[in-house]
């Protein structure tokens, strides 16, 4: 006689390998009533129309840099926009982040190498892979991980995603952690916006989280 199965553990999450060490953390989850695939044909759908927060937010951020621009340049009519709607979340890049690891179907993870606290955006850093990003160390910067891990549960999609951020010296942490405890609450409510829009446009798929189209489902 066999005993009941045990589900199998979750693999470890990606972002353990791509930043171990970090000063700062948040994570943020919810539970979305559609299967995986689905969920996650929604992230990487999902546009920054549907992002008014992050948009207006960003927008913000981005002000001291765009006008710093205009003075040395005029913008030229065909370069797009900064904060386009069309743009998808994912193409857009989350700005000088690229794909560091990735498992298909369940978890991105970004990364780069910046000083956020810098109004202007500071000294723009070209990381190209992992393995740039892991080497990485130039005193005055802060290296930043953000994921989202997607894991089907009874019902529905649990999405989780999580921020890490590391820096590379003293000065670096302290300039660091006054940033970050002015733009914390905003950092936090854009991402419960983010999880908020891949819920709504999952749950409005014709898919529902059993797998079967509303449209094709069976009459009793």
């Amino acid at each position: 006689m066999t005993g009941p199965t045990v589900p199998a553990a979750p693999a470890p999450a990606l972002l353990d390998e791509v930043l171990p060490r970090y000063e700062a953390r948040e994570v943020h989850e919810i539970f979305v009533e559609a299967p995986q695939p689905e969920v996650y044909r929604a992230l990487e759908a999902l546009t920054l129309r549907e992002l008014p927060l992050f948009r207006a937010l960003m927008g913000v951020r981005a002000l001291p840099a765009r006008l710093a621009r205009s003075v040395s340049r005029p913008v030229s009519p065909k370069r797009p926009r900064l904060l386009d709607p069309e743009l998808r979340l994912l193409d857009w890049g989350l700005r000088g982040f690229i794909v560091l690891a990735q498992r298909p179907g369940s978890e991105p993870v970004m990364g780069g190498a910046g000083q956020p606290w810098r109004l202007a955006g500071g000294i723009t850093v070209r990381i190209g892979n992992l393995a740039e990003f892991l080497a990485f160390d130039r005193p005055g910067f802060a290296k930043l991980a953000l994921s989202f891990r997607l894991m089907q549960v009874p019902g529905g999609t649990r999405v989780i995603t999580e921020t890490r951020v590391d820096t590379t010296d003293p000065l670096a942490h302290r300039r660091f952690g006054a940033y970050w405890q002015v733009i914390r609450i905003g950092s936090s409510a854009i991402r419960g916006s983010w999880l908020r829009a891949v819920k709504r446009r999952a749950e409005r798929s014709p898919v529902t989280a059993g797998g079967i189209s509303a449209q094709a489902a069976p009459r009793r």
